[in-house]
Protein backbone atom coordinates (compact mmCIF):
# COMPACT_ATOMS: atom_id res chain seq x y z
CA UNK A 1 0.00 0.00 0.00
CA UNK A 2 0.55 3.28 -0.62
CA UNK A 3 3.00 4.90 2.53
CA UNK A 4 4.31 1.06 3.48
CA UNK A 5 7.56 1.31 5.04
CA UNK A 6 9.22 -1.53 3.84
CA UNK A 7 11.27 -3.51 6.45
CA UNK A 8 11.60 -7.47 5.84
CA UNK A 9 12.35 -9.62 2.85
CA UNK A 10 11.98 -13.58 3.19
CA UNK A 11 13.34 -13.31 6.97
CA UNK A 12 16.29 -10.59 5.82
CA UNK A 13 15.96 -7.18 7.81
CA UNK A 14 16.59 -4.10 5.25
CA UNK A 15 18.06 -0.81 6.42
CA UNK A 16 17.44 2.84 5.70
CA UNK A 17 19.76 2.74 2.71
CA UNK A 18 17.21 0.06 1.30
CA UNK A 19 20.22 -2.63 2.28
CA UNK A 20 20.47 -5.78 3.56
CA UNK A 21 23.16 -8.22 5.07
CA UNK A 22 23.43 -11.65 3.16
CA UNK A 23 25.80 -13.87 5.05
CA UNK A 24 28.42 -14.80 2.35
CA UNK A 25 28.25 -11.72 0.09
CA UNK A 26 27.72 -9.28 3.35
CA UNK A 27 26.03 -5.91 2.18
CA UNK A 28 23.65 -5.93 -0.63
CA UNK A 29 21.02 -3.91 -1.86
CA UNK A 30 17.53 -5.60 -1.19
CA UNK A 31 17.12 -5.84 -5.22
CA UNK A 32 18.83 -8.78 -4.80
CA UNK A 33 16.31 -10.57 -2.86
CA UNK A 34 13.19 -9.59 -5.41
CA UNK A 35 15.38 -9.62 -9.09
CA UNK A 36 18.70 -11.59 -8.36
CA UNK A 37 17.39 -14.64 -6.68
CA UNK A 38 13.45 -14.91 -7.84
CA UNK A 39 11.50 -14.84 -10.62
CA UNK A 40 8.00 -13.23 -11.94
CA UNK A 41 4.87 -14.90 -10.60
CA UNK A 42 6.76 -15.65 -7.62
CA UNK A 43 5.92 -14.55 -3.97
CA UNK A 44 8.22 -12.77 -1.67
CA UNK A 45 7.23 -12.79 1.60
CA UNK A 46 7.71 -9.42 3.15
CA UNK A 47 7.04 -6.82 6.67
CA UNK A 48 6.27 -3.67 6.43
CA UNK A 49 5.96 -0.36 8.88
CA UNK A 50 1.96 0.21 7.88
CA UNK A 51 0.70 3.64 10.24
CA UNK A 52 3.18 2.85 12.75
CA UNK A 53 2.87 -0.48 12.98
CA UNK A 54 4.94 -3.73 11.48
CA UNK A 55 2.24 -6.14 9.11
CA UNK A 56 3.38 -9.12 7.02
CA UNK A 57 2.66 -8.91 3.69
CA UNK A 58 2.69 -10.85 0.58
CA UNK A 59 2.94 -10.33 -3.16
CA UNK A 60 3.82 -11.90 -6.55
CA UNK A 61 6.61 -10.78 -8.81
CA UNK A 62 5.09 -9.15 -11.87
CA UNK A 63 7.27 -9.53 -15.55
CA UNK A 64 9.07 -6.13 -16.20
CA UNK A 65 8.96 -5.74 -20.15
CA UNK A 66 11.75 -3.38 -21.97
CA UNK A 67 9.53 -1.18 -23.34
CA UNK A 68 7.85 -0.51 -19.86
CA UNK A 69 11.51 0.37 -18.40
CA UNK A 70 12.68 3.83 -18.11
CA UNK A 71 16.31 2.72 -18.65
CA UNK A 72 15.90 -0.49 -20.79
CA UNK A 73 18.15 -3.59 -21.24
CA UNK A 74 20.74 -3.34 -24.67
CA UNK A 75 19.39 -5.61 -27.81
CA UNK A 76 21.80 -7.72 -28.42
CA UNK A 77 21.13 -7.60 -32.46
CA UNK A 78 20.19 -3.70 -32.57
CA UNK A 79 22.40 -0.23 -32.16
CA UNK A 80 21.28 2.52 -30.59
CA UNK A 81 19.33 5.29 -31.51
CA UNK A 82 20.96 8.25 -31.73
CA UNK A 83 20.68 12.28 -33.32
CA UNK A 84 23.32 14.67 -34.07
CA UNK A 85 22.22 18.53 -33.70
CA UNK A 86 24.42 21.23 -33.93
CA UNK A 87 27.82 18.86 -32.85
CA UNK A 88 25.54 17.50 -29.81
CA UNK A 89 25.89 13.78 -30.05
CA UNK A 90 22.42 12.13 -28.68
CA UNK A 91 21.46 9.32 -27.56
CA UNK A 92 18.37 7.13 -25.96
CA UNK A 93 20.19 5.72 -22.40
CA UNK A 94 20.05 2.06 -22.36
CA UNK A 95 22.03 -0.46 -19.82
CA UNK A 96 24.94 -1.00 -21.80
CA UNK A 97 25.54 3.13 -22.08
CA UNK A 98 24.81 4.11 -19.09
CA UNK A 99 27.21 1.31 -17.65
CA UNK A 100 30.28 2.94 -18.89
CA UNK A 101 29.31 6.75 -17.56
CA UNK A 102 32.26 8.29 -15.83
CA UNK A 103 32.12 9.90 -12.71
CA UNK A 104 30.84 13.39 -13.82
CA UNK A 105 28.13 14.97 -12.19
CA UNK A 106 25.46 14.16 -15.49
CA UNK A 107 27.16 10.72 -15.11
CA UNK A 108 26.53 10.00 -11.48
CA UNK A 109 23.24 11.05 -12.54
CA UNK A 110 22.80 8.67 -15.48
CA UNK A 111 24.03 5.62 -13.85
CA UNK A 112 21.67 6.19 -11.03
CA UNK A 113 18.65 6.34 -13.47
CA UNK A 114 19.85 2.73 -14.54
CA UNK A 115 20.43 1.50 -11.14
CA UNK A 116 16.92 2.50 -9.85
CA UNK A 117 15.45 2.01 -13.07
CA UNK A 118 13.09 -0.47 -12.07
CA UNK A 119 12.68 0.67 -8.33
CA UNK A 120 12.06 4.28 -8.07
CA UNK A 121 8.59 5.75 -9.06
CA UNK A 122 8.19 6.31 -12.47
CA UNK A 123 9.00 9.79 -13.66
CA UNK A 124 7.32 12.07 -16.43
CA UNK A 125 8.90 10.57 -19.46
CA UNK A 126 9.73 7.03 -21.42
CA UNK A 127 13.04 7.80 -21.74
CA UNK A 128 16.25 8.84 -20.60
CA UNK A 129 17.66 11.11 -23.68
CA UNK A 130 20.92 12.56 -22.84
CA UNK A 131 24.11 14.38 -25.02
CA UNK A 132 26.90 12.11 -24.74
CA UNK A 133 29.54 14.12 -26.19
CA UNK A 134 30.17 17.84 -28.35
CA UNK A 135 31.44 17.46 -31.37
CA UNK A 136 33.80 20.71 -32.05
CA UNK A 137 33.01 22.95 -34.37
CA UNK A 138 33.48 26.93 -34.06
CA UNK A 139 30.02 27.65 -34.31
CA UNK A 140 29.48 25.77 -30.47
CA UNK A 141 32.29 26.86 -28.90
CA UNK A 142 32.25 26.87 -25.09
CA UNK A 143 29.99 24.28 -24.95
CA UNK A 144 32.46 21.40 -24.77
CA UNK A 145 31.69 20.12 -21.54
CA UNK A 146 27.49 19.88 -21.96
CA UNK A 147 28.50 15.71 -21.79
CA UNK A 148 26.39 13.51 -20.22
CA UNK A 149 23.66 16.10 -20.22
CA UNK A 150 19.97 14.69 -19.69
CA UNK A 151 17.67 17.17 -21.19
CA UNK A 152 14.58 17.91 -20.47
CA UNK A 153 13.33 20.34 -23.02
CA UNK A 154 13.86 21.69 -26.70
CA UNK A 155 12.45 24.66 -27.98
CA UNK A 156 10.13 24.26 -25.38
CA UNK A 157 9.07 20.76 -25.92
CA UNK A 158 9.36 18.43 -22.96
CA UNK A 159 11.57 15.14 -23.97
CA UNK A 160 10.51 11.62 -23.49
CA UNK A 161 12.05 9.81 -26.40
CA UNK A 162 15.12 10.69 -28.87
CA UNK A 163 12.23 10.83 -31.43
CA UNK A 164 10.50 13.91 -29.81
CA UNK A 165 14.36 15.46 -30.15
CA UNK A 166 13.92 15.43 -33.93
CA UNK A 167 10.73 16.90 -33.72
CA UNK A 168 11.02 19.74 -31.48
CA UNK A 169 13.95 20.84 -34.03
CA UNK A 170 11.24 21.44 -36.64
CA UNK A 171 9.58 24.72 -34.64
CA UNK A 172 12.69 26.75 -33.14
CA UNK A 173 12.10 29.75 -30.86
CA UNK A 174 12.11 32.43 -33.07
CA UNK A 175 15.37 32.07 -35.08
CA UNK A 176 17.17 29.67 -32.31
CA UNK A 177 17.06 26.24 -30.59
CA UNK A 178 17.19 26.10 -27.33
CA UNK A 179 18.44 23.17 -25.28
CA UNK A 180 17.84 22.74 -21.70
CA UNK A 181 18.97 20.30 -19.30
CA UNK A 182 17.89 18.53 -15.85
CA UNK A 183 21.20 19.51 -14.06
CA UNK A 184 22.57 23.14 -13.27
CA UNK A 185 24.12 22.80 -17.16
CA UNK A 186 23.54 26.35 -19.34
CA UNK A 187 21.51 25.80 -21.71
CA UNK A 188 22.52 25.11 -25.37
CA UNK A 189 21.58 28.12 -27.50
CA UNK A 190 22.30 28.15 -31.47
CA UNK A 191 21.20 30.40 -34.19
CA UNK A 192 19.22 27.90 -36.06
CA UNK A 193 20.84 28.38 -39.66
CA UNK A 194 24.28 28.04 -37.70
CA UNK A 195 22.89 24.82 -36.51
CA UNK A 196 22.36 23.73 -40.14
CA UNK A 197 25.88 24.88 -40.91
CA UNK A 198 27.27 22.48 -38.59
CA UNK A 199 25.78 19.47 -39.26
CA UNK A 200 26.45 20.13 -43.30
CA UNK A 201 29.94 19.98 -41.90
CA UNK A 202 29.57 16.76 -40.11
CA UNK A 203 28.15 15.39 -42.63
CA UNK A 204 30.59 16.01 -44.62
CA UNK A 205 33.75 15.67 -42.46
CA UNK A 206 31.92 11.71 -41.76
CA UNK A 207 30.93 11.37 -45.34
CA UNK A 208 27.30 10.46 -44.40
CA UNK A 209 23.86 12.05 -45.73
CA UNK A 210 22.35 11.40 -42.54
CA UNK A 211 23.19 12.05 -39.14
CA UNK A 212 20.73 10.17 -36.78
CA UNK A 213 19.50 6.33 -36.98
CA UNK A 214 15.87 5.21 -35.43
CA UNK A 215 14.38 2.03 -35.02
CA UNK A 216 12.48 2.78 -38.24
CA UNK A 217 15.20 3.64 -40.54
CA UNK A 218 15.54 -0.23 -40.76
Amino acid sequence: MEGDVLTKIDGYDIDDEGRFTHEIHGRLSARYLLFGVKYAGQKPQATVLRKGKPVDVEFTLQSILPESQLVPPTPVDTRPEFLIAGGLVIFELDRNLAKSMPRSPGGVVIRRYREHATWDPPVDRDRIVYVDRVERHPSNKGYENLNHAIIRTVNGKPISRIADVAEALKTPQGKYHVFKFELDEVDFVMHAAEMEKINTALAERYNTPKLSYSKSDG
